[in-house]
């Protein structure tokens, strides 16, 4: 059990605890559809300097369950429009500060990622929501960020089929500006894909045999 300072959305959020080393890129990170359904932990000790800006989302939302950070610091950007613990609370996410995130990692490094409970209710409530909720690997969290219908994008003479698993905005921004077309399909709708020059089977969260257990799921293509 580790104690800090919250932040973000006043509510508990349960999930896989996950880490990034990555320096810069928090927006892209939290907004990463590859992490729904986890607890994002950030290694680098100053997150939040440079604030938020839709430009750096990589999808249309907030898509990690929670944030836990060292330091949630205030913006001194130009392009900022608001502040880390503002983005949180509007999602409603919840977020820890004040927390030795590279301690925690090295626990994740020895004993490998596990389950776990962000929020301001008593440690022993926080164990029981971990206890009774669903393993990560047991969420179809793919289905939940794949788009519901096919959607074009680009209007280039080469077709790129894009199988979106959880597909980032940023893959599908330079795929169009390369010139090719994009035709964007619903990872359980992955034959749509076939029509096209090519096909990408993008990225995503979850436990792929949790598609498998559907009849249009993502099974061996036909020949």
């Amino acid at each position: 059990m580790l104690a800090g300072r919250p932040f973000g959305a006043d509510r508990t959020a349960v999930g896989e605890v996950v880490f990034t080393t990555s320096v810069v890129g928090y927006p892209q990170s939290i907004t990463d559809p590859s992490y729904r359904g986890q607890i994002l932990v950030f290694t680098h000790p100053l997150i939040g300097n440079y604030g938020v800006s839709e430009d750096q989302f990589e999808s249309d939302r907030v898509q990690a369950e929670a944030v836990v950070v060292y330091e949630a610091t205030q913006p001194n950007h130009y392009k900022s429009a608001m502040s880390l613990d503002e983005w949180l609370k509007s999602a409603g996410v919840p977020g820890i500060a004040r927390v030795d995130t590279r301690h925690l990692v090295l626990k994740l490094r020895e004993y490998g990622v596990m389950m776990g409970a962000v929020g301001q209710e008593p440690p022993e409530e926080l164990l029981e929501r971990i206890r009774k909720s669903p393993r990560y690997d047991e969420v179809d969290y793919a289905s939940m960020v794949s788009p519901k219908e096919p959607q074009v994008l680009g209007d280039g003479k080469m077709c790129i089929g894009v199988v979106d698993c959880g597909v980032k905005t940023s893959i599908l921004r330079e795929l169009v500006k390369r010139g090719v077309k994009v035709l964007r399909v619903p990872c359980l709708q992955w034959e749509l894909a076939l029509q096209c020059d090519g096909v990408l089977f993008s990225p995503g969260p979850g436990n792929p045999s949790c598609l498998g257990a559907s009849p249009r799921g993502l099974g061996r293509p036909p020949r």
